[in-house]
């Protein structure tokens, strides 16, 4: 029976369900219907929450009059929001579903908050979860697509989902359900109509009857191999610094290497075909891009490894008053800066990852910036001035820690590349009284 296959989908999915609140999203139509009175009937704490879309004239307003009544009967809080739909479409440049979609559950959830309720839940059914199998898995979707509809996505849960919708029609006959039908599903305006009206009756003409349950299945056996995906693409993302590395060298030995790297960028905005694009030539030159598809990430080559930064961050620019008492700075590249004061006297040796100015030779508050096309120095030990450019090119590093190189500068002029080397007007010598050191911790 129906009530049973509730309880068993709670019991799966959410531990003590019987303490927790609810949030049902009730349009009027059969399935949330149904969904309203199973959970009145085993007695769940529970609100209601109806999304009037005004698209539909008096039929939008009868569909919100039959919930609103059914919840003041059954003495349900029910809670009412009506939108304008097709000026947010106007606005959002988006399609009437898509707005409504989001409009809907940007709502749920703050109603959720709201009412200090545990879970929102909607009534999607079997056929919903083929219709949407199909519908993405034809828009190209995929793998995403053999996933279908998930049964708990964050606060949002399904408990109606595996039950097949003529078991939904036949219990809903057997109890006299009141609910009302939505005219706009009985047409083909809209590409998941067609598939329930047209693809679906075909596929079962085909296969047989049996043919949904063999499609939903396969949700099942694709979340064992996607799940062991995940975790293998988990361990390809490693963060280094600020930023994401992935090892070329483990992209060129993995058979199936496009998937593996979908699953572990697909978040930053990669779709299947920029993970195609690279997979299919692993040796570009290093500095070469890769951009995600809404520009907000790329992807640079660098030496056997893949970098993962942000397209575009606010500079880093710090000004920094000398004083006699040690200073740190936490940069953008994910590293300390110690700057301490010391007299020559106390310096014993020099060590190397720790850079040594001539104090008294600095300007009283001194910069630290990213480095810019323009900037020259005299790197210490070398003849005459060259571009800070060119120079952490000569040293062979990542286009990611080229990007975050900071440059120390003094009067307007760059007497220090971080982490590297000084200018040589700054160097110590022995008629030096003070010294500033700057050293960088990761």
């Amino acid at each position: 029976m129906l009530p049973s296959k509730l309880i068993s989908f709670l019991s799966e999915y959410v531990p003590e369900y019987h303490s927790k609140k609810y949030l049902l999203a009730v349009s009027g139509g059969m399935d949330s219907m149904l969904m309203l009175h199973l959970f009145h009937g085993l007695k769940l704490h529970f609100n209601v929450a109806h999304c009037n879309f005004n698209l539909r004239g008096n039929d939008s307003l009868a569909d919100e009059a039959l919930v609103y009544d059914t919840c003041k009967k059954l003495s349900i809080p029910c809670f009412v929001k009506h939108f304008d739909t097709l000026k947010e479409k106007e606005i959002q440049n988006e399609g009437t579903q898509l707005v409504a979609r989001r409009l809907r559950y940007e709502w749920f959830e703050s109603v959720r908050l709201e009412a200090g309720l545990d879970f929102i839940c909607t009534a999607h059914h079997q056929r919903d979860n083929i219709e949407t199998i199909v519908y993405r898995f034809m828009n190209g979707a995929f793998p995403e697509s053999m996933q279908g509809i998930k049964p708990v996505n964050e606060k949002v849960i399904r408990p109606l989902l595996f039950v097949p919708y003529n078991e939904l029609r036949q219990f809903s006959l057997t109890i006299s359900l009141a609910y009302r039908e939505d005219q706009s599903n009985q047409t083909n305006d809209y590409s998941r109509n067609k598939i329930r009206h047209e693809l679906l009756p075909a596929i079962e003409t085909v296969f047989g009857a049996h043919a949904f349950h063999k499609i939903e299945s396969v949700t099942g056996h694709y979340k064992a191999y996607f799940d062991l995906l995940k975790h293998q693409s988990a361990q390809l993302l490693k963060p280094h610094r600020t930023w994401f590395e992935i090892s070329i060298q483990q992209l060129r030995s993995t058979p199936g290497n496009t998937a593996l790297l979908y699953e572990a960028i697909k978040n930053y905005g990669f779709h299947w075909k920029a993970c195609e694009e690279i997979c299919s030539d692993l040796n570009r030159e290093v500095g070469s891009i890769i951009e995600s598809n809404d520009r907000l990430y790329r992807i640079y080559f660098a030496n056997e490894t893949l970098q993962l930064l942000p397209s575009s961050r606010t500079p880093f620019y710090e000004t920094i008053s000398l004083n006699d008492h040690e200073q740190c700075i936490r940069t953008i590249n994910g590293g300390d800066i110690y700057i301490s004061v010391i007299t020559r006297q106390s310096l014993k040796a020099f060590e190397n990852n720790i850079l040594y100015f001539d104090y008294d030779k600095l300007s009283s508050s001194i910069n630290l910036r990213e480095y810019q096309s323009e900037d020259y120095f005299h790197p210490m030990g070398l003849n005459g001035s060259k571009r800070v450019h060119d120079f952490l090119k000569d040293l062979k590093l990542s286009p990611a820690e080229k990007q975050y190189q900071l440059v120390l500068e003094s009067n307007n002029k760059v007497v220090g590349i971080v982490g590297h080397r000084i200018d040589e007007s700054m160097k110590v010598t022995d008629q030096t009284k003070r010294v500033m050191t700057l050293k960088v911790v990761y």
